[in-house]
């Protein structure tokens, strides 16, 4: 199944918010923290070397602790929002993965439990929480910019990776692109990112692409590559054309 499940959330500041570091990371780390907490039962030890990490929801769905692709991908920009006056808002776009969608209700209890409705100890109202499913459709691409950076130079290799695990550890039926060329590349560095159990320095690339195939417009959404849970690998398609 090519099933994409999105949630929204948007809070409001009832008091204004100031954050001193990107507030999807903050919020991201914060997510990931609540489910280890809810899944761990073998704190001392790493996740590389526990026993019981194939049975654990906080291994499987970080892409086997962000070694690989993560299953919950909190949507970020280039450039967020940190200051935030009296009332004003901020929307959450989070995207699970096929069969992650099965467990949505962490989002549930992140927002409306887990942090007694403070976000980096500014109070928050909910003001919507909407979910639904994303139709995939498959999209003639032409020419593709990597706006934000995938880890590797070669585009095919990094989408093809990317769907292969996707297609077997969360139950997707995603298409392989077979016929792309590279024609401008750039390499890039991210700042480093603490999740609970990792850090990750992302180095990689931007760059742009011919596409000789159709991609899944999922990805649109998504981004492609081992970074894009981090914001990494989104994309511009110029004279797309759905089939």
């Amino acid at each position: 199944m090519n099933s994409l499940m999105k949630i929204s959330v948007k809070l409001s500041f009832p008091l204004g918010a100031l954050f001193y570091t990107d507030i999807v990371d903050f919020t991201c780390q914060s997510f990931w923290r609540m489910v280890k907490k809810l899944n761990c039962v073998n704190i001392d030890q790493k996740c590389v070397d526990c026993p019981l990490k194939d049975a654990c929801q906080y291994y499987r769905l970080t892409g086997e602790n962000f070694t690989y692709y993560p299953a919950i991908i909190f949507k970020k920009s280039l450039f967020e929002q940190s200051l935030f006056r009296d009332n004003e808002s901020y929307t959450f776009d989070i995207y699970f993965i096929g069969h992650s969608s099965t467990y949505s209700s962490y989002v549930d209890v992140f927002f409306q439990d887990y942090n007694d409705f403070l976000l980096g100890n500014h109070p928050y109202q909910i003001r919507s929480f909407i979910k639904e499913n994303v139709m995939n459709e498959m999209i003639d691409a032409g020419t593709i910019v990597i706006k934000t950076i995938v880890e590797g130079d070669d585009f095919k290799n990094v989408y093809n990776k990317m769907v292969d695990y996707y297609n077997h550890h969360y139950d997707c039926d995603y298409h392989f692109i077979k016929d792309v060329e590279v024609i401008s590349i750039r390499q890039m560095r991210l700042d480093i990112v603490k999740m609970p159990t990792r850090r990750i320095k992302p180095v990689g690339y931007t760059y742009s692409v011919i596409m000789n195939d159709v991609i899944d417009s999922n990805f649109l959404l998504t981004g492609i590559g081992q970074y894009n849970y981090l914001g990494g690998g989104r994309v511009e398609i110029r004279d797309q054309t759905s089939l």
